[in-house]
C-alpha cells in the first residue's frame, strides 16, 4: 500500500494544487536563474556579448512560451540549450 504525503491534504483543491506546485517550482527556477548569474564573474569566467545575448534571448524564449503553454496548454518546449 502507497503511503501518501502527509503534507498533502486529502481535500486539497485543483486551485490549492497549483499554487503548492507552481510554488516549489518556481523558487527552483527562481535559484536556478540566481546560480546561471553567479556565471558573470569574469575572474572565473570568459565570455562574450553574444554567449549573454544567446542565453538571454533563449530564457527570454522560454518565458513567452511558459505564458503561451498557460493560454494554449497542449504547446510542448524544447529543453536543449547550447552555445
Amino acid at each position: 500500500m502507497a503511503k501518501k504525503n502527509s503534507k498533502i491534504p486529502a481535500n486539497e483543491t485543483k486551485k490549492q494544487r497549483f499554487q503548492r506546485v507552481c510554488k516549489s517550482r518556481v523558487q527552483k527556477a527562481i535559484k536556478a536563474v540566481g546560480l546561471i548569474g553567479l556565471c558573470c564573474n569574469k575572474s572565473n569566467y570568459d565570455y562574450t556579448p553574444a554567449d549573454i545575448d544567446k542565453l538571454i534571448n533563449r530564457m527570454n524564449k522560454e518565458v513567452v512560451a511558459l505564458r503561451k503553454r498557460f493560454e494554449k496548454p497542449t504547446e510542448k518546449t524544447e529543453v536543449d540549450f547550447d552555445f
